[in-house]
């Protein structure tokens, strides 16, 4: 959830179900980033984020191994009027992990906490920027087989910005970051950083950060050897279209080690990232990863090269789209049985010996939302077959101004068009005319709407605004309200109606004349 201020210099707040946290804690990376953070700019004067996601992952073939992930984080901004301006992030993980010693695939449960602090100062010309920020990152593991592992890492930022173009900036800074081990106190180090760069945001397809530095890893235990050399920090983004881009990060530091008996090493990499938005229900990403780690205190060099990934949703239909093969069907079919589908078509011409692993991320129900004249506005869930009626209900009903028409927004799964549903409430409902109680599909958008209405003043009992229904004339519409008053002149009744976009007034109508929508009947006093 996300609370925030309209503007500056008020006081209304808006909340909103927006995800503003997109970073992960990286357990090896000194401060917990893979990457350094950059901070997000805001518009408005201050806002705050809280989530908490639990995660389930289940093993086709090794079901062990299933468990929960669970995933709390926060995020609280503000912004001054002198162009001062801060934010703070707390996340926090208690989820397992691979080995990663290339030996086995046992799984470590740990915990690990990232909190950092960033402010910057932009000059009133908006030329200059400074930027300072503190993080304090915490592991811990739950195993004491890798207890040595365990660390709090504190680090300092300096960066100053100056933009010598509208959407593009140069910058120049330093960092300090103090790692302390627990137990493995031998790999206790000090690790500072000199780095400058270009940053820009050319347009709002692409944006990036591009950082080259030196970095000098001081160990305060002599029998570990110093490292130092230059780093490389790219953090790039393109969007080609609204449903297609691409995200490329490449990297140059030192980590801590992930092996005993190794102090660090040296990791460089870079990750180019595909993402295909098919529709508002499902859309893929496919990485291609290369990464190569030269361990400092023993002779160990890895490299890793990614696999064909993908990550879908299940559309309505149950069904996927998965990268070379196609839409398939996974109806009524277990994880490990989706595995082995995928795999039997992808080695039917495409690879040779696939090996598939599926996971579910994710549980997503299906839901609906309503508007209009309903009692109880909002999103719900779908728990199986909702007829309209249900669906209507459960919202607790429609209100006393509800018109005779609900309308469907419902969005085809294959190009994402949008069909329209039209349905007659006082068919519906007045008249029981099943064949309208349609069943509610996942994501509709069901509007009610409100009735006409129609207007009686002057010489009656109950002069007001009432509901238009049809087949209404003159002498129904006085009736309900109220009647005739004992001065009223019966025979002089008027009405005022607006005929293609001009006002004009009909003067002794008759009793049977039909009233329409917006009609203003004027009841008008006898003097006689």
């Amino acid at each position: 959830m996300r609370i925030s201020s309209a503007g500056r210099g008020d006081g209304f707040i808006r909340l909103s179900r927006e995800k503003l946290l997109t970073i992960d804690t990286h357990l090896t990376s000194s401060g917990g980033l893979k990457l350094g953070r950059i901070k997000p700019e805001a518009t408005r004067r201050y806002q705050m984020y809280g989530m908490y996601s639990p995660e389930l992952i289940m093993y086709g073939d090794t079901s062990r191994h299933d468990h929960w992930n669970h995933t709390l984080e926060g995020l609280f901004q503000y912004n001054f009027n002198s162009g001062l301006s801060f934010d703070v992030i707390d996340v926090f993980h208690d989820r397992e992990e691979i080995a990663g010693n290339g030996i086995d695939d046992t799984l470590f449960r740990h915990r690990d906490n990232l909190f950092d602090f960033i402010t910057t100062f932009e000059s009133d010309s908006r030329k200059f920027k400074v930027q300072f920020n503190y993080a304090n990152y915490d592991l811990n593991y739950k195993d004491p087989l890798v207890e040595y592992r365990d660390r709090n890492d504190n680090s300092l930022g300096l960066t100053l910005f100056y933009k010598f173009k509208p959407k593009t900036s140069l910058l120049a800074g330093i960092r300090y970051a103090d790692i302390a081990f627990d137990t493995g106190t031998i790999n206790d180090n000090e690790e500072i950083g000199y780095y400058g760069g270009i940053s820009w945001e050319v347009t709002a397809r692409s944006r990036g950060t591009f950082r080259l530095g030196y970095l000098e890893k001081d160990f305060d235990d002599d029998r570990v050897k110093d490292q130092d050399g230059f780093s490389i920090e790219l953090q790039t983004q393109h969007n080609f279209t609204a449903k297609r881009g691409v995200n490329v990060m490449g990297y140059r530091k030192f980590h801590e080690s992930d092996l005993a008996g190794a102090s660090s090493f040296l990791s460089t990499g870079i990750d180019i990232g595909l993402l295909q938005r098919f529709n508002e229900k499902w859309s893929g990403n496919l990485n291609f990863v290369y990464e190569e780690n030269e361990y400092n205190g023993i002779n160990r060099d890895d490299r890793f090269f990614s696999d064909l990934s993908t990550t879908v949703r299940i559309s309505s239909g149950d069904t996927i789209r998965v990268p070379l093969v196609g839409e398939i069907s996974v109806k009524d079919l277990t994880v490990s049985q989706v595995a082995a589908k995928i795999e039997s078509m992808l080695a039917d011409g495409y690879l040779v010996s696939p090996q598939v692993d599926v996971f579910i991320t994710e549980h997503r129900s299906k839901k609906a939302l309503i508007l209009g004249q309903i009692k109880n506005p909002g999103q719900y869930e779908l728990r199986g077959r909702v007829t309209f009626l249900e669906f209507i209900s459960e919202a607790g009903g429609i209100t006393e101004d509800a018109g005779n028409i609900a309308t469907i927004k419902r969005t085809a799964d294959v190009d994402s068009r949008q069909d329209r549903i039209v349905l007659d409430l006082e068919k519906l409902i007045k008249q029981g005319d099943a064949s309208l109680n349609i069943l509610i599909q996942d994501n509709d958008n069901v509007y009610i709407s409100k009735a006409d209405t129609y207007y009686v003043s002057g010489e009656v009992e109950k002069p007001d605004s009432y509901k238009f229904e049809s087949n209404l004339s003159v002498i129904k519409a006085i009736t309900k309200a109220g009647g005739f008053t004992n001065i009223a002149s019966k025979n002089k009744v008027r009405i005022i109606r607006v005929v293609s976009g001009e006002k004009k007034i009909f003067q002794n109508v008759n009793m049977d004349e039909p009233v329409l929508p917006d009609d203003v009947i004027v009841v008008p006093e006898s003097f006689f």
